[in-house]
């Protein structure tokens, strides 16, 4: 906002503006397009209008960005809406005009999501542009009118040699001949932009056209449902076309490898994906020299992951380098590089220096994004509970989408972190790992956590023993050498003691109910989980919801709105009741007793769990209550108490393993917001009486909900002086100064004084 646009905002309002956009991009230029020129104040009152469900965000930017647009140029915008890529000829035939080139470059001029590619005649409309651009003509025109158009837009497009565009054009307008003729005709080239489509094309396209059923079977593969994809690969063969017979039948004897567990070793294949799943049977190390003479980017990932199971991190290293930076290489290459490096940070001595994954957000590949959130999750948690909580969660994704590869590497992430953390029940973790492993026949990853599991302390002689014997079985000297070394060190020693069994969780407070929602979401009955893992995902979102209003009543229309935000409302409408009824049914299964689970109050819902059930949000803001009512009667000390008890409640942003989800989203801001007041006018108080230590604490635990709250880190410098703490108040400084050089107010070249 400073340096491209020089329109800066005060630190306070752009970690608000980061917050409410998530910080993308798109949203970031919209707003700056839809305030740019006004008084700081009239900025700020943008900036309060944006209630954090990024559908509203992006339609409320766009609209106010095209509502100071000249007729003109807004008209031509919503009308070329229907070419993919457009051009100055294009959209003189579209229109039947001339001088579309100048009206294509004004619109670049002033930054309007309209750029030139690659310094071609050609543009590119930026998809929340264009998304909105065409609602607005459907709405003008009417759908029958729109439809034409995009016929009109696929015959110009396919006329200037532009199939994707043409194909994407085609679909829209519900013409199926021409779709497939052009799939026909070109069907490999097509074959991604299909695939982008698939959820919009009618079933029957799909199963009638080979193209559109190797762009299936490649969306099922990327999602990691290697028996769905088989399937279609099998049924689709049989009645394709040469070109593309010969590639379903290559790509389904590709995944077929990594489908049966006693598959025999592929090495005489000679293609990468053959020889890493031989890396993951037996001998790593004999499969990387031979991935070392196959070229190509995707090659040199898998020799990299074939050294890495041989355990020659260096030389695993260099090729995952090659991978990462190979010219040629594609998106999915790139971004499992990306991944791959991240994890190796994870397993390193200081993983939290480690940037986050953000290179997969946007892969469509379900299955490797969610390995990324795994590892992104372990990155930034270094006490590893929400991480641990997010890896369960994905597992179980996984697992019911039928990602048995998927679901056996996030255990291993899960059970990795464990172990590196020293937890008393990695050894138990790692081993359920391998076993998955040995279920989908992958004999070196289950020697390596069979090995990591011996090596964790408490190992005994028979748990180094039957690791041993894995690696040896598997083929991985590195492994075996390191097993050899500490089984001679245990047989020299006395035998170690077992480990204590972990003591199961007691409930502090004697609940028999409570539902927690800060970090990530647990339901416990007597200290105890309740097993929630057979919702459906709708009814837990439903779950989730309720919990985070604390049993408060939520009206169903705050339902639809927050959970089917795209529905029509009768069709909302009848989904929150299928979820309610749902939950009604499931939840006290779960439990083993019988709870009203959810309460209706007229047009109202509400989580009931019983009397005895303890929400951490409504405590949370009861203390909050509490504190403000105690301090409005001049009750110092009963005031500390509930600032204190509040931010006790509240140590992780609200269902942290929810995502951005834009309900979670604004209601976790919202929460946030109280706990950071709460710990302004906790250490506030604190100095006040001199208690600057206590004082620093409250500091510190705001600002790791808000880290970019300036009042905080200027009263935790002061803190620390007033406690006489000149080195603790100089590293304060210091990371003070970084993160206002990162909003972008600061000089990094200046250190702040000391």
């Amino acid at each position: 906002l400073r340096d491209v646009y020089g329109e800066p905002l005060g630190p306070e309002d752009v970690a608000r503006l980061a917050r409410r956009t998530h910080g993308w991009a798109a949203c970031l230029q919209l707003f700056h397009l839809a305030t740019r020129g006004k008084a700081v104040a009239e900025r700020r009152a943008v900036l309060e209008t944006l209630h954090h469900r990024s559908r509203l965000v992006r339609e409320f930017l766009t609209r106010n960005v095209l509502d100071e647009l000249p007729d003109p140029l807004r008209d031509f915008l919503v009308r070329t809406s229907v070419l993919q890529r457009p051009t100055g000829p294009l959209c003189d035939a579209l229109l039947g005009q001339q001088g579309s080139m100048t009206v294509l470059a004004e619109l670049e001029r002033r930054q309007l999501f309209t750029v030139r590619l690659d310094g071609q005649v050609v543009y590119r409309y930026h998809q929340v542009l264009r998304s909105y651009c065409l609602a607005e003509l459907v709405e003008r025109e009417g759908e029958a009118r729109v439809a034409g158009l995009f016929r009109r837009a696929g015959q110009l497009m396919e006329g200037a040699g532009d199939a994707e565009g043409a194909f994407e054009a085609y679909v829209a307008a519900g013409d199926r001949s021409d779709a497939l003729r052009l799939l026909d005709q070109q069907g490999d080239a097509l074959v991604p932009s299909a695939r982008g489509l698939l959820e919009v094309l009618p079933g029957p396209w799909v199963e009638a056209d080979p193209w559109l059923g190797l762009a299936r079977a490649r969306q099922l593969v990327a999602g990691g449902q290697l028996d769905a994809a088989a399937a279609v690969y099998a049924g689709t063969g049989e009645s394709a076309p040469p070109a593309a017979a010969a590639l379903l039948d290559r790509e389904r004897r590709a995944v077929s490898l990594w489908l049966s567990a006693d598959s025999p070793r592929p090495a005489d294949l000679g293609d990468w994906p053959g020889l890493l799943r031989g890396a993951v049977q037996r001998d790593p190390l004999d499969a990387a020299e031979q991935l070392s003479a196959v070229a190509g980017p995707a090659a040199r990932l898998a020799e990299a992951l074939a050294l890495a199971l041989a355990g020659h991190l260096p030389a695993a290293r260099l090729a995952l380098a090659g991978a990462a930076g190979a010219p040629d290489g594609s998106v999915w290459v790139g971004a499992v590089s990306h991944l791959l490096s991240a994890v190796d940070r994870l397993l390193s001595s200081s993983p939290s220096a480690a940037p986050m994954i953000l290179v997969v957000d946007g892969l469509d590949a379900p299955a490797i994004v969610r390995l990324a959130q795994a590892a992104a999750a372990s990155l930034s948690d270094p006490d590893g509970d929400r991480a641990d909580a997010l890896v369960h969660q994905l597992a179980g994704v996984a697992r019911r989408e039928g990602d048995l590869w998927g679901k056996a590497l996030l255990a291993t992430l899960g059970a990795v972190g464990l172990w590196r953390r020293g937890h008393p029940s990695a050894p138990a973790r790692l081993r359920a790992a391998g076993a998955a492993f040995a279920e989908l026949g992958a004999a070196v990853p289950e020697a390596w956590l069979l090995g990591l599991a011996a090596l964790a302390p408490g190992a005994d002689r028979d748990d180094l023993t039957a690791a041993l014997a894995a690696a040896r079985g598997a083929g991985v000297p590195a492994l075996v050498g390191m097993l050899e070394t500490r089984l001679s060190a245990l047989l020299g020693a006395p035998p170690c003691p077992p480990a204590a069994p972990a003591a199961s969780r007691p409930d502090p407070e004697g609940i028999r109910v409570t539902v927690r929602c800060f970090g990530s979401f647990e339901l416990t009955q007597d200290g105890y989980e309740v097993d929630l893992t057979g919702l459906r995902p709708r009814t837990r979102a439903l779950l989730h919801l309720l919990a985070a209003h604390g049993g408060r009543a939520v009206h169903r229309d705050q339902l639809c709105e927050a959970l089917w935000p795209h529905a029509d409302a009768g069709s909302a409408l009848r989904n929150v009741q299928v979820a309610v009824s749902s939950l009604r049914q499931a939840v006290p299964v779960a439990l083993g007793r019988d709870v009203p689970v959810v309460r209706r109050e007229g047009e109202r819902y509400a989580l009931d769990l019983g009397e005895e059930a303890v929400f951490d949000v409504a405590a949370f803001e009861s203390a909050l209550a509490r504190a403000r009512g105690e301090m409005a009667r001049g009750q110092q000390s009963a005031a500390l108490e509930a600032l204190d008890e509040a931010l006790a409640r509240q140590r992780e942003p609200l269902l942290a393993a929810d995502g951005s989800v834009g309900w979670v989203v604004e209601r976790r801001d919202r929460l946030v917001e109280d706990a950071v007041w709460a710990a302004i006018e906790l250490s506030r108080r604190l100095l006040d009486q001199g208690m600057a230590a206590a004082a620093a604490e409250a500091c510190q635990h705001g600002l790791r909900l808000d880290p970019y709250r300036d009042e905080l880190w200027r009263r935790l410098v002061s803190a620390a002086d007033r406690a006489g703490d000149q080195a603790e108040a100089a590293r304060y400084r210091r990371r003070y100064h970084q993160v206002l050089c990162e909003l972008g107010v600061a000089d990094a070249s200046v250190a702040l004084p000391v």
